[in-house]
């Protein structure tokens, strides 16, 4: 589920509700842990996928700011402005 999520990063309701419903099955399976709720990922010292999908995002932005891996900021990022007085925040490509 976690595997290449910088690239697949669900950002719908229903995908990322999808995901957690698999998280939730498998964990429940876990000897002792059927009838727990929310104590589940705390008991199994496991994080939130959404917290450990923001985390794998902040390592790939890092990487690709700091050049540590094959890839263009550029290829990335773009000003959705070009004014040079006008200042807005990156935007992202979509997928080009």
């Amino acid at each position: 589920m976690e595997y290449a999520c910088v690239a697949w990063n669900p950002y719908l309701i229903q995908d990322i509700k999808a995901l957690k419903s698999v998280q939730r099955r498998f964990t429940k399976r876990l000897p002792d842990t059927e009838k727990l709720t929310y104590q589940r990922l705390r008991i199994l010292e496991l994080d939130s996928l959404e917290l450990r999908r923001v985390r794998a995002d902040l390592l790939f932005t890092y990487k690709l700011v700091f050049g540590l891996i094959n890839a263009s900021l550029h290829d990335f990022l773009y000003h959705a402005s070009t004014k040079l007085d006008e200042v807005s925040p990156p935007q992202f490509r979509n997928g080009q």
